[in-house]
């Protein structure tokens, strides 16, 4: 072996022996692995954490720390193993926005379904009585007693429920009020949040009442008497929140709602849905006119023709707007 090779050999045991101080090696210094994963979690972050708020973040706390001990105790492959949460949490936060639109459009899809179900039990009834229930059977005194929904009971295949409710007592007598937990699923929509003790008793499908609307108070309609036009007057539309069992005499009088959809006070017709164009909750709400057609009433129905939409001898001119058109 030459002289030059054995320095050299030396120069590098010498090198070995020797490795540079902290103070001389270069500061943050990065391989591409680490920035690849450094870069993947980040991203995993921000997508679980707009996803989830905050409980996002706890899980992307937990998998930081998990990830963490693994980087300390696993060894050769320590990048490897500790990037896995990493991994995990970026897929989810990729799957999770996918799955919620299609969810969001099956609830507005099954709330729709369940509109569709009350026109029909509605348009049964006109059918074999002539007209469209009143909205409310009042009591010797004039104060609502009983209400549409109960009556349209024997249509919604719950005739087993219409026959226990007692007509000789208020909607929230001694024995009314126990059949009050056994609302018809078709009554709420699957946006209204479940209670936490007790099963929902609030429905979210009112008529709209009052004077010149299709349910005046008191008094049942027949399907010729909507001058207007069926197929251009609201019959039943979705309020969410409304507090109002389904077995109480009370929905949403015309002269005491907002004419918006989605209104920011007031109560008025509302729904969580959001609409076709992903614009959010809270964005469109539904509605049954009275030739039994649903529809989808958007934030952005102008007022002048919801006014119209409200009343059914109003005499308002529907056909000159082209909202439907739109």
């Amino acid at each position: 072996m030459t002289d030059s090779s054995s320095v050299e050999i030396d120069s590098v045991k010498a090198q070995a022996d020797n490795p540079p101080s902290p103070s001389q090696a270069k500061p943050f210094q990065f391989s591409l692995r680490q920035l690849f994963w450094a870069t993947l979690f980040c991203a995993a972050f921000l997508a679980v954490a707009v996803q989830f708020g905050i409980g996002g973040i706890v899980i992307c706390f937990f998998a930081a720390s998990f990830g963490a001990v693994a980087y300390g105790a696993i060894g050769r492959n320590k990048w490897f193993f500790a990037g896995l949460p990493g991994v995990f949490i970026f897929g989810l936060g990729l799957l999770l926005p996918s799955l919620g639109t299609p969810r969001t459009v099956a609830r507005r899809s099954q709330c729709q379904s369940h509109l569709k179900v009350i026109a029909l039990a509605l348009h049964s009834y006109h059918d074999v009585h002539g007209s469209f229930p009143p909205a409310y059977i009042p009591d010797a005194t004039g104060k609502p007693m009983h209400s549409w929904r109960v009556l349209i009971l024997p249509y919604l295949e719950r005739k087993d429920l219409y026959d226990r409710y007692n007509f000789s007592e208020p909607w929230d007598g001694p024995n009314n009020r126990k059949l009050a937990a056994e609302m018809p699923r078709e009554f709420a929509c699957p946006c209204q949040p479940r209670p936490a003790n007790g099963p929902l008793v609030e429905t979210n499908y009112l008529a709209i009442v009052g004077p010149n609307t299709a349910w005046p108070d008191g008094k049942a309609v027949h399907l010729s008497q909507v001058s207007d036009g069926t197929s251009n007057t609201l019959l039943v539309v979705e309020v969410h929140d409304s507090g109002i069992s389904w077995l109480e005499p009370r929905d949403l009088h015309i002269s005491q709602m907002a004419t918006a959809i989605n209104p920011p006070r007031g109560q008025g017709i509302s729904s969580r849905h959001g609409s076709h164009n992903d614009k959010g909750p809270g964005s469109c709400a539904m509605a049954i006119f009275c030739d039994g057609h649903t529809e989808v009433l958007h934030n952005d129905l102008p007022p002048d023709l919801l006014r119209a939409m409200l009343t059914a001898r109003g005499g308002e001119d529907v056909s000159r707007h082209n909202y439907w058109d739109q």
